[in-house]
């Protein structure tokens, strides 16, 4: 039997803690994922001096949960970043990104709340 079926007997009688759809709501001994990045970078871009980097990075969790608080993974939980940085002379860096968060709507309080970042920094 899975953690599913056999809770840890400190859970057993929190409330809130079951789901019907999800089952428990604690952690399990052993939860995955899978997380998947790419980049290029374009030195001299449109024959200038800034360097261009797009990126991608995708994530998906499977494999029961880490539980609802801390960073582990989420059954059903997908997350996609798609963003690039620009970079001018070694210097100054520019980037901005796009998070879309889905699947899981009972443990993950981040589904369905797309947000975008965006930073600027100057190194000497």
């Amino acid at each position: 039997m899975s953690e599913l079926q056999i809770p840890n007997p400190a859970f057993r009688n929190v409330p809130g803690l079951t789901n019907a759809k999800f089952g428990l709501y604690h952690p399990d001994r052993f939860s995955s994922g899978i997380r998947l990045m790419a980049q290029v970078q374009y030195d001299n871009a449109f024959g200038t001096a800034f360097t261009v980097t797009p990126d991608i990075q995708y994530g998906q969790d499977f494999g029961t949960s880490a539980g609802p608080i801390g960073p582990g993974f989420l059954d059903h939980k997908k997350t996609l970043t798609i963003g690039a940085n620009v970079t001018y002379q070694s210097a100054w860096k520019a980037g901005v990104h796009w998070t879309a968060t889905r699947g899981n709507s009972v443990q993950n309080l981040f589904e369905d709340r797309d947000y975008l970042t965006a930073d600027v920094s100057y190194a000497f």
